[in-house]
């Protein structure tokens, strides 16, 4: 039997590879579509038709884009946000990617997929930094690590507060069906 192993992970994408052998840089842009561990992924290349890659783990897609700008092709990547965080971007800046982080909104109508959401933003991605359509893409701004951490301390706070109130209108409940009418503020 004739086993052929896979050396690179850009190998492990015919698709792609296919498009990229002729030794030239290439002008790369992906659209990726977020999930908690895995990216459904589209790449436009120099403007062609999109290619849809199928889902992968974010650390190959970090890989995938090091290896694209280790050999001096551009790599442009659109992701929407999402309540996974901004680590991700950060990791694809890291590997000198062009990564832009846009506003969440309806891609594909009524009917949602994965694989048209990666293929929509490669598209609007194309359009936005190459055609001048200021319209494909809404970029918001990414927070720094010290913003988000503020954000996360007073969201956290907001919660227990929160909860801390659910808990005493509870209690007030509970006291008031076994007949104790005065609950003194601050009880708890």
């Amino acid at each position: 039997m004739n086993y052929q192993f896979k050396t690179t992970i850009l190998e492990s994408i015919p698709a792609l590879c296919n498009r990229l052998n002729d030794g030239n840089p290439h002008q790369l842009y992906f659209g990726l579509d977020v999930e908690q561990s895995s990216c459904a992924v589209s790449v436009v290349v120099d403007g062609g038709t999109p290619i849809y890659l199928g889902k992968r783990l974010r650390q190959d897609i970090v890989e995938i884009v090091t290896a694209l700008t280790a050999q001096e092709h551009s790599v442009a990547l659109a992701q929407e946000a999402c309540g996974f965080g901004y680590e991700f971007h950060r990791q694809l800046l890291a590997a000198k990617a062009q990564s832009i982080v846009v506003a969440p909104e309806t891609l594909n109508g009524k009917r949602k997929t994965d694989k048209a959401d990666s293929r929509k933003l490669a598209i609007d991605l194309f359009a936005y930094l190459n055609l001048g359509n200021d319209n494909a893409l809404r970029p918001i701004r990414v927070p720094s690590l010290e913003e988000q951490r503020l954000r996360s301390l007073h969201r956290e706070r907001a919660q227990a507060m929160s909860l801390r109130n659910l808990c005493a209108a509870q209690a007030r409940s509970l006291a008031v069906s076994i007949n104790v009418q005065e609950v003194p503020n601050g009880w708890w």
